[in-house]
């Protein structure tokens, strides 16, 4: 689970909206806090836990309080850290890997190309390539080869294909949850 809850963001399109947005945290605390705004990177909501240091968990957000265990696919995609330099005993960060439009289009031009459906948008596009299982195709074609039996190009394809889409995320960082040490 994640250390800390991570919350799912509010956005408002029009000034109605965003009034009504202050109107309902004014009226949950004592007064209205500080804010900041920002543009909105539409991709998927991660808690990232670094330890001493070094990447310990990566997980989607979840129900806010348990996500999905990503870990493993953090390998694959240069734009998160593996490492922080100086760091905090433990460190969790919050943020959105995403896909850049660029890199969206051109996945989805490789999945015209395979003759297979496109995306229908970067958010779900992200999240699908984040979410996919590489550790499990990786195992089985290991223990096909280590009885001996056939690995398909078809399989060996698909799997690069897919570690080939982790390496297109790219990962923003918004927020701070925990922060043990100094």
């Amino acid at each position: 689970g994640h250390l800390e809850r991570l919350y799912s963001l509010d956005n408002a399109c029009t000034d109605e909206e965003l009034v009504a947005w202050a109107d309902r945290v004014e009226s949950s605390v004592d007064r209205f806090p500080r804010v900041l705004c920002e543009l909105k990177i539409d991709g998927l909501a991660v808690d990232l836990v670094y330890t001493e240091g070094r990447l310990t968990s990566l997980a989607t957000r979840g129900d806010g309080r348990v996500g999905e265990d990503v870990t493993y696919n953090a390998r694959f995609i240069p734009a998160i850290p593996k490492r922080l330099t100086g760091a905090p005993q433990r460190v969790e960060g919050r943020g959105e890997v995403y896909f850049p439009v660029a890199q969206f289009n051109a996945l989805n031009e490789q999945m015209l190309d395979l003759g297979r459906s496109p995306f229908a948008n970067p958010r779900n596009a992200g999240a699908g390539t984040l979410r996919q299982r590489v550790d499990r195709r990786q195992a089985e074609i290991a223990e096909r080869e280590t009885s001996g039996r056939k690995v398909s190009d078809k399989a060996r394809s698909e799997l690069q294909r897919g570690i080939d889409s982790l390496g297109r995320l790219q990962l923003i960082v918004h927020g701070l949850g925990v922060l043990d040490g100094q």
